[in-house]
């Protein structure tokens, strides 16, 4: 590749590299649930929107904070579909606007079931 098209792409795309051999990975996560227990998932960063999809046969609750139930301060995500987790950041109460942990409860077990993925 030419330098200075190389140089001009880089200064475009910092964030990719043009080495042929580095491989991308993907910020995904797949959990197990455990029956009636909230499972507590560190994101290992902080993120503004996080993709939650559920593949088990049941709902799922999904919350940002440990003390959420199922009817107080938590997202119901069906089986099969997806949601978008977000806190409300315009929330002049709220000290805190990231994502860091996300606590997931299902009333049953399964393994692999849940995919989770920062998107923001």
């Amino acid at each position: 590749m030419p330098k200075l098209l190389e140089f001009i792409l880089l200064m475009i795309l910092p964030k990719f590299s043009l080495e042929r051999n580095e491989s991308m990975q993907l910020n995904i996560r797949t959990i197990s649930t455990q029956a009636q227990t909230a499972v507590s998932v560190p994101l290992n960063g902080k993120y503004s929107k996080v993709l939650v999809k559920n593949f088990s046969a049941g709902d799922i609750w999904v919350s940002t904070e440990p003390e959420s139930t199922q009817t107080d301060g938590s997202a119901r995500i069906p089986s099969d579909t997806a949601q978008i987790i977000q806190k409300n950041i315009q929330s002049l109460a709220e000290p805190n606007p990231w994502i860091e942990i996300l606590y997931v409860f299902a009333e049953s077990g399964e393994n692999n079931c849940v995919e989770i993925q920062p998107v923001g």
